[in-house]
């Protein structure tokens, strides 16, 4: 195995050399316990074979559950890069949490199949993991709607002060008086004796506002 992931660039899937000699060891012990197995029957052994046969019985499921977890190990790796090449910038830490993020799900995902797959009751780990992961969800749909409220707020008033105003007005929103130049999607540029201001559009609904168009109507 090491020698075919050298070849084949497994580097890249994160087949370490840890996960290598894991296998190379597990492939020893099963043959060891095939050959103790036969060796008992050989040797009319008969409760210990028969114990030894339950075992050997049992190896597939085990190896099915640990090819699972292996799989899912290095699809996590592949999803982790994946992720951070997407949402790669330099110097932030956002893409890395992320890729981190994404990484994680996808590898306790396939922890939870696998120990299903060997016969472990995993229904308290499901419940456990869906708690914790709408949690977070939760957690982070609070932070961003407290965050962006006044995004939000601006968004919605910007839109409204379209009907109101247009550039070119003469406004005056309350300490600040001037012509209106561009309205954005969040604020009013208001050019005033002292230069450009960006006025929230919030301020709109929130404050009196004095208008006179370029015309020259009130």
């Amino acid at each position: 195995l090491g020698r075919i992931g050298r070849r084949s660039g497994s580097k890249r899937l994160g087949l370490s050399p840890r996960i290598v000699q894991l296998i190379g060891n597990a492939a020893f012990w099963i043959a060891i316990l095939v050959s103790a197995e036969f060796a008992a029957r050989v040797a009319r052994l008969d409760t210990f074979s028969d114990w030894l046969d339950r075992i050997v019985e049992y190896v597939p499921t085990l190896l099915a559950g640990g090819l699972i977890a292996i799989a899912g190990y290095l699809l996590s790796t592949l999803v982790r890069d994946a992720v951070a090449a997407t949402v790669a910038s330099p110097g932030s830490d956002q893409g890395r949490l992320l890729a981190l993020t994404a990484q994680g799900a996808v590898f306790v995902t396939a922890i939870v199949i696998g120990l299903d797959q060997i016969g472990v009751d995993v229904t308290f780990l499901i419940t456990l993991v869906s708690i914790v992961v709408g949690g977070a969800l939760i957690a982070m749909a609070l932070a961003f709607g407290l965050g962006a409220r006044d995004l939000v707020s601006n968004l919605i008033a910007s839109h409204y002060a379209r009907q109101t105003v247009a550039a070119g007005d003469l406004v005056r929103i309350g300490d600040i008086e001037g012509r209106v130049v561009e309205i954005t999607p969040t604020a009013v540029i208001v050019m005033t004796s002292s230069g450009r201001s960006a006025v929230p559009s919030k301020l709109l609904q929130q404050q009196v506002v004095a208008f006179k168009h370029a015309d020259g109507d009130d």
